[in-house]
């Protein structure tokens, strides 16, 4: 956990190498534990991008859906492979990672979990919402434009209230983060990544 914590310090920074080999024990799966090496490479996966190892992204980035499939509390990993897939192109795959955890979405945990969860979502919202697929049924009852409206919205309150009961700006620069990402360019997830965009 300690060693995934400072590679993210390191990633909202942007020194991506360094994030990178500071954490590369737990993405070599040397370093484990009941949320290792998953969280590390879901926290990661932008990284290897912008250095180059797009490949190693897309391998790791199936490891870690297979890792987290079915088990219980793994959202916010759930979630940064979701925003990873919004921001790599990969739309098809990220809808059909939701589809499989709407159920935990209610359920994400702390507070800069659930803030992290909901600014993803709406990532992946707005993505689809750029691509022409505002209409597309998500899950039942939630086309693509709601993700937006709905997890903006909850993301924005939950770090507003966070901040004025603690009287720091922390939730909500997280979050600006989180929203400034800037898109990864296409990655080629093989056939994980060839899911169609369709109800």
């Amino acid at each position: 956990c300690v060693t995934t914590t400072k590679a993210r310090h390191l990633v909202a920074r942007g020194r991506h190498a360094e994030a990178l080999e500071g954490a590369a024990s737990v993405l070599d799966g040397l370093q484990v534990c009941a949320e290792e090496p998953e969280a590390a490479i879901a926290a990661l996966l932008p990284s290897l991008v912008l250095v180059g190892r797009g490949e190693e992204a897309a391998e790791l980035h199936a490891a870690a859906c297979r890792a987290i499939r079915g088990r219980a509390g793994a959202m916010p990993i759930a979630a940064d492979l979701i925003d990873f897939c919004a921001r790599s192109g990969n739309l098809g795959r990220g809808v059909e990672l939701l589809r499989e955890r709407w159920d935990d979405v209610a359920h994400p945990g702390r507070t800069h979990d659930r803030i992290e969860v909901a600014a993803h979502l709406a990532r992946l919202g707005g993505a689809l919402v750029a691509a022409g697929q505002a209409d597309l049924v998500v899950v039942p009852g939630v086309p693509a434009r709601d993700l937006v409206d709905r997890f903006e919205r909850e993301a924005a309150d939950l770090a507003a209230a966070f901040d004025a009961r603690n009287g720091t700006t922390t939730a909500t620069d997280t979050l600006r983060e989180l929203r400034d990402a800037p898109d990864l360019g296409p990655v080629d997830l093989g056939a994980p990544g060839r899911y169609p965009l369709s109800e």
